[in-house]
């Protein structure tokens, strides 16, 4: 079964520095709350690409992380900029979401033990961490 690419947004912290990507726009909201205003989550890189303001928008993402998803899937799907090119980017990026959540499902059952998780972290300064580990070895 072929999976649906992924749309990554990107999160800068306010003073405009690149911090992460995130496949969950909650995950995203998380951060603008930790960040505070001037931070924004953008679907690319370029700044004409911001899809959430913390501090500019009508609630803070502190007080509602399904406001923030809501306000970006409807940005995604209005934007005639989007990562691939066309509107269907917000439904690409739920799918992804949603295949996501049903891997995480799936792993907290206990049903897919003994595979490899490899992960790759890549820290605000640029450097990158990979390493691997098997499921029984990741405590949730």
């Amino acid at each position: 079964m072929s999976k649906l690419p992924v749309a990554w947004m990107k999160v800068y912290d306010p003073a405009g520095q690149y911090v992460g990507s995130c496949v969950d726009p909650a995950a995203g909201a998380a951060l603008m709350a930790f960040y505070g205003p001037g931070a924004q989550i953008r679907n690319g890189h370029a700044k004409k690409n911001a899809i959430w303001r913390e501090g500019f928008e009508a609630r803070p993402a502190a007080e509602s992380y399904d406001y923030v998803a809501a306000t970006i899937h409807r940005r995604a799907a209005s934007s005639s900029d989007t990562q691939c090119g066309d509107a269907s980017a917000a439904a690409r990026v739920e799918a992804g979401v949603e295949q996501a959540r049903a891997f995480a499902r799936t792993v907290l059952a206990g049903q897919r033990t003994g595979e490899t998780l490899h992960v790759s972290i890549t820290a605000a300064d640029g450097k990158s961490d990979a390493g691997s580990a098997t499921f029984e070895e990741i405590s949730f």
